[in-house]
């Protein structure tokens, strides 16, 4: 019986017998690839921790800690402009915290809202938005972007949450590799947001805020 089996796959075409060994190299290199990125994004996640962690041991610092934290996220999220809002509580307005880009210094002096912008609805759901045309959401707040002439066509706004309450958003702007953030690198800011929301809450509390 096993003679007849190993006569039957030596009678099958030569193209057959080819084209299934060419089949699995392709899923092999594709199986490999999947754990190369899986790999780099790993390593570019533990960078990020190593980096942050450290900062826990002055969270007073808050302002440079903020800034830190942007510069980060942008060294390993390649975007072209970043964002860390924060919420003024009395005003109940956003105002911008860390900002790095092209307009980073004008955005500086601009505030707006809780309830506006992508910003605004990621702080009051808590919830990551990830966007590739950001112009075509009907919660893009057009304002400041038309006031800076600044264009933004992909965004990614994490929340920033200390004990549960929002405190404010990390956005980064304009992806320079494709049009898509990543599922593996929000994942990434979604875990740095936890250290810095923590990080900042942290500090206020110590600053008797």
């Amino acid at each position: 019986m096993e003679d007849r089996k190993k006569g039957d796959q030596n009678e099958r075409p030569l193209e057959d017998r080819v084209a299934e060994l060419e089949s699995r190299l392709d899923q092999r290199n594709r199986d490999i690839e999947a754990l190369q990125h899986a790999h780099t994004h790993l390593s570019r996640r533990t960078r990020m921790f190593e980096r942050i962690h450290p900062l826990f041991l002055n969270p007073e610092n808050i302002e440079d800690n903020i800034e830190f934290v942007m510069d980060v996220l942008l060294e390993e999220i390649d975007a072209e402009a970043g964002s860390i809002l924060l919420i003024d509580f009395e005003d109940r307005e956003f105002f911008f915290a860390a900002t790095r880009g092209p307009v980073a210094e004008e955005i500086k002096k601009v505030r707006f809202p809780v309830d506006r912008g992508i910003a605004g609805a990621c702080a009051q759901n808590n919830l990551t938005i990830a966007l590739s045309d950001v112009e075509s959401d009907p919660r893009f707040y057009r304002e400041i972007t038309d006031q800076l002439g600044f264009t933004v066509k992909s965004l990614l706004a994490v929340p920033l949450t200390y004990r549960g309450t929002p405190i404010g958003v990390i956005e980064l702007i304009n992806k320079r590799e494709g049009i898509d953030f990543l599922s593996q690198e929000i994942a990434a800011v979604e875990k740095v947001a936890v250290l810095a929301g923590r990080l900042i809450g942290l500090g206020d509390r110590l600053r008797g805020g």
